[in-house]
């Protein structure tokens, strides 16, 4: 059989593949200018990546099956080349690293990743991980793999079905990827609103970017690329504006970004049907800096994200910018390299044969997955461990909220909720709030009377209870939907004799922002916003009608005669506890106790001030009842064995499972705190 047929060369897709990998590279370096981070909207490039892979693999398969040149076992074998040896290098270089870095519950994520990855299905484990139980995505080396895994996917199926289509449908190609591109356009839309972890990691819900690369490649086989001259040079610099201005208008208010990363599909589209010689965008894209990071744009994708993660986890704070830009040299040279002694030697048939390249990636996926199982098999707490260190590791495991039937009980709708105890007891309880006030749970259920008192659990993922507000992540509706606090009042409107118990991080509801501890413990995450169902609010109205709906629906509930605990904001830490503590922890036992006494980690009463002044101002304002206990987890952590300094453990024990949510022990501290209260007040 002959070579398939050779693609001719076109110099600006390698610098579209420029601007996909530096836009997410820059995007997952969080670099910041003025306060703003210019790149919110860099993960597009990820989508970009997929409509030119959709445009190259369709070329390559439909000019193979014209000349009946078609094989499934080359087309494999062509991927494979291009995609498993770089992959497998950088697996390998970064396992050192990993289990040098990494704690028992971060390491045994990774390993998992890397077998998934292997195995062409890391975008399914990703989407399967609880978002807030999983480690960051900051930290995890191979996360950026689950859009390796959706083109491999795609890779497994498409061709088959385009072959059929092929042998029997050939007339109808450009109506079947249409109709599969609205399809699946469709589904992301929709899932986008409802399923956002699943719209974005699974390949249905992106197989239309895909597909648009794929109808491009269809129709220029099809007709070739005809333009009109009036054209030529106007929709090139349309398609990059549209690319460009999807990335960077892309912010925290943004209801559905499936519309602009629809807009930036469409701007490359124009730009690979419409690129010629002589316009603007294609001189641009074919320049030479673009062409060469467009050409190491494989590698630089695969190394930035272990280099960045390995990065933030050596140091246990987030890297100044100007490290950053280190870290992104280096992620260039790295990428040089395997481009030029890996990627490359693979890729030629002359000095890598078909017959060499099977045996070595089978060996190299086959050791990968066993050194993975092997860890993860022999998973435990390192050896020789002082208690309170190991302690510190131990947090990260022990769960401090509840379970039953076998299913968490935080993010359970109401009709589903976890209830405790007997129907007709004495003191029934009621624990409404997110994942701060979910972590009380196990310890209120074990530190309370179970002949005498039933719990009810209605927690739910980043979701205060305020009537009449939605959060959002990434601009999409996620965990705190409008219903979810309907139904929580509807609940305890019902239930009359309940003692709520309510709370939650409003100091990043109302700020938007994560926690800067300002001595280098730097939180990130998704962009967040909660605000008034579906309105568009300056940033001041927003916090004053957030704090109107809190208020309001506290004061219902002491209206309608319930008890209510409000539970003032836990403080925020920015370093994961646990990690910090076991690198900061002195290597001579005898040093411990006093390190731990006169150091350890602790972070300032005055920057807890001034993150928390608006949310104490919040609830400030619900006014004073006999019905009400107010509880400040400031007065358990903040100035007792320090003066000036909030606590994350004491010499015993760790307070804290990761940058702000609590350990089992400092959960207890809270819980002991709502229990005396309620007993002095209201003689329970």
């Amino acid at each position: 059989m002959q070579p398939h047929a050779a693609l001719k060369y076109r110099p600006e897709i390698d610098g579209l593949r420029a601007i996909a990998v530096l836009s997410v590279v820059f995007y997952h370096a969080n670099l910041t200018w003025n306060g703003a981070n210019p790149f919110a909207g860099g993960f597009i490039g990820v989508d970009i990546f997929f409509v030119i892979s959709g445009y190259l693999i369709t070329t390559i398969l439909l000019r193979d099956m014209q000349l009946d040149q078609f094989s499934l076992l080359h087309f494999y074998e062509r991927r494979a080349r291009r995609i498993l040896p770089a992959l497998f290098l950088v697996m390998g270089v970064s396992l050192p690293f990993a289990f040098l870095l990494m704690l028992p519950k971060a390491l045994s994520e990774y390993l998992q990743s890397i077998i998934a990855s292997t195995l062409f299905s890391s975008n399914i484990l990703f989407w399967l991980q609880d978002s807030y139980t999983a480690e960051p995505s900051i930290v995890k080396p191979f996360l950026h793999t689950w859009s390796l895994s959706v083109e491999e996917q795609y890779y497994v199926f498409f061709p088959m079905l385009l072959l059929i289509s092929w042998m029997y449908a050939r007339r109808f190609l450009v109506p079947l990827f249409i109709t599969g591109l609205i399809g699946s356009l469709a589904l992301a839309e929709w899932g986008s609103r409802g399923f956002p972890d699943a719209a974005f990691f699974l390949l249905p819900t992106r197989m239309w970017e895909l597909l648009a690369g794929g109808l491009l490649a269809k129709l220029e086989i099809k007709t070739g690329r005809i333009a009109r001259p009036q054209f030529n040079s106007i929709m090139p610099v349309v398609g990059l504006l549209l690319t460009i201005g999807a990335m960077v208008f892309y912010n925290e208010q943004t209801t559905h970004p499936v519309f602009y990363v629809a807009a930036a599909v469409g701007g490359v589209m124009l730009l690979i049907w419409f690129c010629g010689k002589s316009d603007l965008a294609t001189r641009l894209l074919s320049s030479k800096f673009f062409v060469a990071i467009g050409l190491i744009s494989y590698s630089l994708y695969l190394w930035h994200q272990p280099v960045f993660a390995f990065a933030r986890l050596r140091t246990g704070n987030l890297p100044k910018e100007s490290e950053m830009l280190g870290f992104i040299a280096l992620c260039v040279g790295l990428a040089y390299l395997s481009w030029r002694f890996v990627e490359k030697p693979f890729r030629n048939k002359k000095k890598i044969s078909t017959q060499k390249l099977w045996p070595v990636l089978g060996v190299s996926a086959i050791g990968l997955t066993i050194l993975c199982g092997a860890g993860l098999y022999h998973m435990g707490l390192p050896k020789n461990l002082p208690p309170i260190a190991a302690r510190a590791m131990l947090a990260q495991k022990q769960k401090p909220d509840l379970v039953q039937d076998g299913k968490k009980c935080i993010g359970r709708i109401v009709a589903d909720a976890c209830l405790f105890g007997k129907a007709d007891a004495k003191t029934a309880w009621t624990i409404v709030g997110d994942s701060h006030l979910d972590n009380l749970t196990a310890s209120f259920w074990k530190m309370i009377d179970h002949n005498t008192s039933s719990l009810a659990v209605l927690t739910m993922n980043s979701c205060h209870y305020a009537v009449g507000a939605e959060i959002l992540f990434n601009g999409r509706p996620k965990f705190c939907t409008p219903d979810v606090n309907e139904e929580r009042r509807d609940y305890l409107k019902i239930h009359p004799n309940n003692i709520a118990i309510i709370g939650g991080r409003l100091p990043l509801y109302l700020s938007k922002n994560y926690f800067d501890n300002q001595e280098g413990g730097v939180e990130t995450g998704d962009t967040i916003l909660m605000r008034p169902v579906g309105q568009q609010l300056s940033d001041d109205e927003r916090k004053e009608k957030i704090g109107d709906l809190i208020v309001r629906s506290v004061e219902g509930l002491l209206q309608s005669g319930h008890k209510v605990v409000v539970i003032y904001p836990i403080p925020e830490v920015g370093w994961r506890v646990p990690e910090t503590f076991v690198q900061r922890i002195p290597k001579n036992f005898s040093d411990i106790p006093l390190w731990v006494e006169n150091e350890g980690i602790t972070t300032s009463y005055d920057v807890f001030k001034e993150r928390t002044r608006e949310a104490y101002a919040v609830y400030n304002r619900i006014m004073p009842n006999k019905n009400l206990i107010r509880i400040y987890p400031e007065k358990i952590f903040c100035n007792t064995g320090r003066a000036g300094r909030c606590l994350t453990h004491d010499s015993n024990d760790v307070f804290y499972t990761d940058d702000d949510h609590l350990s089992l022990a400092g959960s207890a501290l809270i819980v002991d705190a709502i229990l005396r209260e309620a007993k002095t007040k209201w003689n329970l």
